[in-house]
Parts: C-alpha cells; structure tokens; sequence
C-alpha cells in the first residue's frame, strides 16, 4: 500500500468547477454549484457564456449549503450557493461587462435586486481555481494526489495537472475526494482523460 507520508513530487493543480450564474452586478455574481466553496478562495470566472471576452478574477466572501439535486441516477447530490467578489473592478474586462448589463444583453436578466440582475434563462459559467499539489502515486488510468484544499470539488469536476518538466499539461477529471490525515489536507483520485498512456507515462516516471 502506498505510504501515508509519501517523497514531495509537487504538480500543479487547476479545476474548472461547472456553476450556474444565479445573478450578477458590477461587483460580483452569486452562482449555484455541486463544489463547495471556502470563503476567501481566489478564483478566476469564465464568462464568456454573456459576452465577457476573458476572465475576471474574484474571491468567495460567502458559500452556503442550499440543499440537494436528484441525479439520472437517483443519486442525491448536495447543491451549494456561493457569492463572488470581483477583483478587476477597474479593469478593460469589467468595463466591458458593465456595457453588456447596460444593454441588456444578459440572457433574460431582466429582474433587478439590490444593484443586481437575477438571470432567470440557465446560465452556465466556469469558476476556475488553482494551487500546488503533490503526486502520490499512479494505479491503472488513474492518479492520486494530495492538495491544500480551500473547495471540494464534485466528481467529474474538470481537472489539468501541470509536471516540472514543462511538457504539455495532462487533462483529467475528479473521480473521488476525501481527507487526509493532516488537517487542511485533502487527497483526489483523478481520472487521465482518455487514459492517455503518454501522460500516464510521464505521471508514473514523476512518481517513481
């Protein structure tokens, strides 16, 4: 069994979490999501599906557990509402997204409340976050790593793993999360897209 105090072989982590925009103003934007969100995370929002050409980056300053969604499954899974702060208020990008509400070209957000519009169309948006991580160990198509966690990330939550030695970046997915023994410490299993074997084969080269 792999050693519960593994060799640091650091990676980098980035996450593209799947949320719907639930409102938006010129400060920030509430969105509904699987993943939970810790308050303070540094984040960068994708949205591209209202017109902003590029990201804004941002911080949660609020993230509640709203209740649960049933899956094709069956499954009961927990949905969690977040608000996000924008960073970039002063910048190009912001300056853009004020002229998209000022012409109305938020999809059906034509209900305003406190300053801002709630989108009633679904509207989907990419909240992306990043941080260091450590490589565990690789097992069959799949990785196991070891990350300072602000968020927990659903399963099939969209991941990309970075290697020290400046080759492509690997693309995967969130199989499984749980805690490690160390508190602030989470572990992941991620699925490699496709089981592409040269990234496996680089993973396993990095962990060995």
């Amino acid at each position: 069994m792999p050693s519960d105090a593994p060799a640091r072989r650091p990676l980098q982590l980035k996450l593209a979490i799947d949320a719907g925009l639930l409102d938006l103003g010129l400060a920030g934007l509430a969105i509904e999501t699987e993943t939970r969100l810790g308050t303070e995370t540094p984040v960068e929002l994708e949205l591209d599906s209202i017109g902003a050409r590029g990201p804004l980056r941002g911080r949660v300053v609020w993230c509640f557990f709203h209740g649960t969604s049933t899956a094709a499954t069956g499954e009961q899974i927990p949905v969690y509402r977040a608000g996000i702060e924008f960073a970039d208020v002063l910048t190009p990008l912001a300056s853009e997204l004020v002229q998209l509400l000022e012409k109305g070209l938020m999809p059906q957000g034509d209900s305003r409340m406190f300053g801002r519009f709630r989108v009633h169309q679904p509207t989907r948006v990419s909240v992306r976050w990043g941080a260091e991580a450590i490589l565990l160990d690789v097992t069959g198509g799949s990785v196991r790593i070891e990350v300072p966690f602000a968020l927990e990330p659903a399963p099939g939550t969209a991941a990309e793993l970075r290697l020290a030695d400046g080759g492509e970046p690997i693309r995967a997915a969130v199989l499984d999360v749980a805690r490690a023994a160390t508190p602030g410490i989470w572990r992941l299993e991620l699925a490699i897209d496709g089981g592409d074997a040269a990234s496996l084969a680089r993973l396993r080269a990095a962990s060995s």
